[in-house]
């Protein structure tokens, strides 16, 4: 599973205004669930 901060990335020139938009929150919020949530740890069940 992967999380992609690219949205979330900002532009380096300093005379552009950052927007903060409902793309750049969405992403945030998936991001910060991703590395607070501990990921599900099991073996594998091949017989299933």
């Amino acid at each position: 599973y992967v999380v992609s901060p690219n949205r979330v990335s900002t532009d380096p020139r300093k005379d552009v205004k950052y927007q903060w938009s409902s793309k750049q929150e969405t992403t945030f919020q998936a991001l910060k669930e991703k590395l607070t949530t501990a990921p599900v740890v099991a073996y594998p069940n091949f017989s299933q």
